[in-house]
């Protein structure tokens, strides 16, 4: 990945590493004769990790790691750093490993450490980390946006409902929340069956894709994040994939109705209006480097949220590459029979 295209990631990736040095600072600085900046590295390697370079960007780290004249608070910040790198990176029992070592006895942490052991505490025991994120209450400053990454991440709130309208703090909730995904419990479905073709026409799930509810983003881009997540859908194979636009008439009069209403009435609303057992949507926010998008997919049955996923997108390609990503997900999900088809078929 050139440099051009990962300046936007790395202002996303800067957001973290401010917090996680300002969580890790030391009141002791040895002297030097050229002063490490911490903070640029961090922002550097997390710009990597965000890009898909998680490997180079570990490296990078592991180097500055072995520097002598690190002190405590550059060694705390680099290996939390470390650790949102390689949980970016699916290495969930190496980003635990390297977020313990960079714990400081006494030190109190600030808003990017608590969502990065909620993520850790969340990949392993959802219910656990919602105790976690209960135990915290709310003295911090940034009590409010951590609650907000805490709800979204447990799968209890819905982005839609209450969507940033301040691109920095939009900015600030893509740096914690990119790459999460909500999924369903293990088991928590019908039994799996073998998946083929010819069954999937008479068993697959049946999904409507509404629109995102978008906030201060443009039509096109707008345009590009709905098509590809109904692409992404179809292309999975394992769904029944039916287009909100293809009943534009009767769409718009329910949009009418449901004015005021929340996200979870109205997936269920276009969920019966379309015969169908869930409702893939989700939210496209303006930040300051581009956009934060929350896929989600939620039953038509009572609204609530099956699946969701976040990421911090600079472009349209990073936007589409998301929404495939979630989308191959989702299609494993409902190959282990964890998004089964709620009715009969249709």
């Amino acid at each position: 990945m050139s440099h051009a295209k990962r300046t936007p990631i790395r202002a996303v990736a800067a957001s973290i590493a401010i917090a996680a040095l300002s969580s890790c600072a030391s009141s002791v600085r040895p002297e030097r004769d050229a002063p490490l900046d911490a903070m640029a590295i961090a922002a550097e390697a997390l710009s990597l990790a965000l890009g898909g370079e998680v490997r180079t960007a570990v490296d990078a780290l592991v180097v500055e790691l072995d520097q002598a004249r690190l002190d405590v608070g550059e060694r705390a910040a680099l290996l939390e750093t470390k650790a949102w790198a390689l949980l970016l990176g699916g290495d969930l029992g190496e980003a635990r490993e390297a977020f313990e070592q960079s714990r400081i006895p006494g030190q109190a942490t600030l808003a990017a450490s608590r969502v990065l052991e909620f993520r850790l505490t969340a990949l392993a025991d959802r219910a656990l980390a919602r105790r976690y994120a209960e135990s915290l209450g709310d003295s911090s400053p940034d009590a409010d946006l951590e609650a907000t990454a805490f709800s979204l991440m447990a799968g209890d709130a819905d982005l839609r409902d209450d969507p940033p309208d301040d691109l920095a703090e939009a900015s600030r909730l893509a740096s914690y929340l990119s790459g999460y995904r909500v999924e369903p419990v293990p088991g928590a479905g019908a039994p799996a069956a073998e998946f083929s073709p010819e069954s999937a026409a008479v068993e697959a799930p049946v999904v409507v894709v509404a629109e995102l509810e978008s906030v201060g983003a443009d039509p096109a881009t707008a345009a590009t994040a709905r098509l590809s997540y109904r692409d992404g859908l179809v292309k999975s194979g394992a769904f029944r994939v039916v287009d909100a636009a293809s009943r534009k008439a009767a769409l718009e009069e329910l949009e009418l109705e449901l004015s005021g209403a929340t996200a979870s009435e109205h997936d269920r609303a276009v969920g019966s209006l379309y015969s169908a057992d869930y409702v893939a949507s989700g939210s496209l926010v303006a930040t300051e480097n581009g956009w934060l998008v929350a896929w989600t997919l939620a039953s038509a049955q009572d609204g609530g949220i099956v699946a969701a996923e976040f990421a911090a997108a600079p472009d349209h390609a990073a936007i589409s590459a998301s929404a495939h990503r979630f989308c191959v997900a989702l299609g494993e999900m409902s190959r282990r029979g964890e998004i089964p088809a709620t009715g009969s078929p249709k």
